[in-house]
């Protein structure tokens, strides 16, 4: 028994239980992040239109909207920076302040006065401004 103890191919794994590089790290979390538009003057949730966004739990507002104007960027050609979005919650509220407080927005206060997961977690982009429609003058001629 001894002689096929010492055969066997079995190697116990090391790291496993150890406080490695991977576990001292302070690990990103994701939440979504959608789009609203304005419908006869008043935000919208569009629909069908997120992305996932990684986060540091120590983020402000100011490094949550630059991330996700990037996410935006990279894969909605259809996106532009260019509107002025801000980063709102689903009441369309400016996420400059947790809600009920005036503490400013930390996305790991966000998620404890929240009571949700962080993969359960939404947030908007939305316009500054309403988008100007296309004006049309009586011969059907774009008006500038």
């Amino acid at each position: 028994m001894k002689q096929k103890e010492t055969e066997s191919d079995f190697k116990p794994n090391k790291k496993k239980g150890c406080m490695g590089e991977t576990q001292t790290k302070a690990k990103d979390e994701v939440i979504n992040v959608s789009l609203m538009a304005y419908e006869y003057g008043e935000a919208k949730i569009q629909r069908s239109k997120s992305f996932p966004v990684k986060l540091s739990k120590d983020m402000g507002y100011d490094e949550v909207r630059e991330r996700a104007l990037k996410k935006w960027e990279d894969y909605d050609r259809n996106f532009s920076r260019d509107h002025g979005y801000v980063v709102t919650f689903q009441d369309g509220k400016l996420a400059k302040q947790i809600p009920g407080s005036s503490e400013e927005f930390m996305l790991r206060k966000y998620k404890e006065g929240l009571g949700k997961s962080y993969g359960r977690i939404v947030m908007y982009l939305c316009p500054v401004t309403e988008k100007k429609s296309r004006e049309y003058n009586a011969n059907n001629k774009l008006v500038k």
